[in-house]
C-alpha cells in the first residue's frame, strides 16, 4: 500500500508540475501513428481533446504550418539515424481560430525494435508564440536601430571598467571604415586614431570621466582604420556603483558632412565680411592713393567743424593742385603719372598732424584739411612746409622729376559756409 501510494504521490506532483508549467505532452507509436496528447496540448492550438479525435499522427500533420513540415521532418529522421540525439524544433502550428501559434516541441526515441526501427518517441510541446513576438520586437526594433544609426551616422559605444571590455554598435565600426572581424576596439587603439589636439581633448575627457565621474560632449577630428580623416562627435555618460565609476557610455557621430557646410558658411561669412570692408573701404577711400576721396573727406569735414565750434577754434581748408602734372602724364605715361601722385600723398602725409585729413578730390587735386587751429595764421607754416616737400627732386623710376603745387585756402568759422562751399 505504501509503495501504491508513493507512486500516485508521484504522479500527482507530475501532473502538477505539468499543469503549472503549461506544457502539452505527447506520446507517439511511430510505426502503427498512433498519439496520446494531454489536454494543454490540444489547448494551445484552441481545442479540447474531444475536438481531435481519433487522434492520430495525421492530426499532428494537419496542424502544422506547411513550409514548418519538412524540416520537422527532417530533423526527425537525424534523430533516428542518431544524428541528432534530441529532437527540438519551433514551427507553426494552425490555431482552432485561424492564426497560427509557435510551439516549442522536444522529444526522444524511447523505445526501439530489434530491427533498428523506432517504435515509441515522447516528447513535449510548449507555447512560444509571446516569446517569438519578443524575439521579433527585439530583431525588429534592432534592425531598426542599426538602420537609424547609417543614417544618422551614429553608433554607440561602452567601457566596462571592471572587465575593462570595449563594445562598439555596428555603426561605429561603420565610421571607423571597419567591421569586428578586421578590428577589436580597445580604449589605447580608439584614442591613437585622434589627430594631436583631438588625441589631447579625449584623454583628458576620458580622464576626468573616469577619475572624476565628468561627462563630455566633445567635436574632434580623427582618423578611421583606412586613413580617412573625419570630424566627429564623441560623448559619454557616467554609471556609478556605491560611489565608483563602473562603466561609461555614449555615442559616436560621423558630423563630417555637417562640419563641411559650417565651414563653408564660414568661410562665406568670412568673405562677406571681407567684401563689405573692402566696399566699404571703396567707398570711402581712393583706390590708388589710399587716401580719403571725396565722400569721407565731406564726414570729416563736417566732424572738424562740429568740434572746432565747440572748442572754438579754427580750421583751414586747404585746396592743392599740383602744376604741369597733365604734362608729366602725357610725357611718360599714366602709370609714371600714378607712381608720382602715390609719391606725394606720402610726402604730404609725412608733412601733417595726426588731426588733420589728406584726401585725394580727383586727378592731381588734393584738399587738405588742418583741424584744431587757436589762430587762423596757424596754418601758413604748415602749408609751407608741404609747398617745400612737394617741390623736392623725386626720383620715379630712373627719372628725376620736379613739380610745383597750387594752394587755395579759407579758413573756418572766419568763412561760415557749409563744406561744399568752403572747398
Amino acid at each position: 500500500m505504501s509503495i501504491q501510494k508513493s507512486e500516485n504521490s508521484y504522479l500527482e506532483q507530475l501532473e502538477l508540475v505539468v499543469d503549472a508549467t503549461k506544457i502539452g505532452i505527447w506520446d507517439w507509436q511511430v510505426q502503427t501513428g498512433e498519439l496520446f496528447f494531454n489536454e494543454r496540448w490540444a489547448e494551445i492550438i484552441g481545442y479540447c481533446l474531444e475536438d481531435l479525435q481519433p487522434i492520430n499522427f495525421e492530426t499532428w500533420v494537419n496542424c502544422i504550418h506547411p513550409d514548418d513540415f519538412t524540416k520537422a521532418n527532417g530533423l526527425l529522421e537525424n534523430h533516428w539515424q542518431d544524428r541528432i540525439s534530441l529532437y527540438e524544433i519551433k514551427f507553426r502550428m494552425h490555431h482552432k481560430q485561424g492564426h497560427y501559434v509557435w510551439v516549442l516541441a522536444t522529444g526522444k526515441t524511447v523505445e526501439w525494435y530489434a530491427d533498428g526501427l523506432p517504435k515509441r518517441m515522447i516528447g513535449t510541446h510548449l507555447d512560444v508564440t509571446q516569446r517569438k513576438q519578443d524575439e521579433q520586437t527585439i530583431t525588429t526594433t534592432s534592425h531598426l536601430l542599426d538602420e537609424s544609426q547609417k543614417i544618422a551616422k551614429v553608433g554607440g559605444w561602452q567601457l566596462d571598467l571592471l572587465s575593462g571590455e570595449l563594445f562598439w554598435t555596428a555603426e561605429t565600426y561603420r565610421v571607423h571604415d571597419t567591421s569586428p572581424e578586421e578590428f577589436n576596439p580597445t580604449v589605447d587603439a580608439g584614442v591613437n586614431y585622434f589627430l594631436p589636439e583631438s588625441k589631447r581633448l579625449i584623454t583628458k575627457a576620458l580622464n576626468a570621466a573616469i577619475n572624476q565621474g565628468k561627462p563630455y560632449d566633445l567635436e574632434l577630428e580623427t582618423y578611421t582604420t583606412k586613413n580617412r580623416k573625419i570630424d566627429v562627435r564623441t560623448t559619454c555618460v557616467v554609471t556609478k556603483k556605491d560611489g565608483k565609476v563602473i562603466k561609461l557610455a555614449g555615442i559616436f557621430q560621423d558630423i563630417s558632412e555637417q562640419k563641411n557646410i559650417q565651414r563653408k558658411l564660414e568661410k562665406s561669412i568670412a568673405d562677406l565680411a571681407l567684401l563689405n570692408t573692402q566696399l566699404k573701404y571703396n567707398a570711402n577711400y581712393d583706390a590708388l592713393t589710399g587716401l580719403p576721396n571725396r565722400n569721407l573727406l565731406a564726414d570729416r569735414m563736417q566732424q572738424s567743424i562740429v568740434r572746432n565750434d565747440r572748442h572754438h577754434q579754427s580750421i583751414a581748408i586747404a585746396f592743392l593742385d599740383l602744376d604741369g602734372f597733365k604734362e608729366i602724364n602725357d610725357l611718360y605715361g599714366h602709370s609714371f603719372g600714378d607712381e608720382l601722385l602715390c609719391h606725394i600723398s606720402e610726402q604730404l602725409k609725412h608733412s601733417m598732424r595726426e588731426c588733420d585729413t589728406l584726401a585725394r578730390f580727383g586727378g592731381d587735386e588734393f584738399v587738405i584739411i588742418l583741424d584744431e587751429l587757436t589762430a587762423p595764421n596757424d596754418c601758413i607754416s604748415f602749408l609751407t612746409k608741404m609747398l617745400e616737400s612737394i617741390s623736392k627732386i623725386t626720383f620715379i623710376g630712373n627719372k628725376a622729376i620736379q613739380v610745383s603745387a597750387s594752394i587755395g585756402v579759407t579758413i573756418y568759422p572766419q568763412d561760415n559756409s557749409n563744406s561744399d562751399q568752403l572747398i
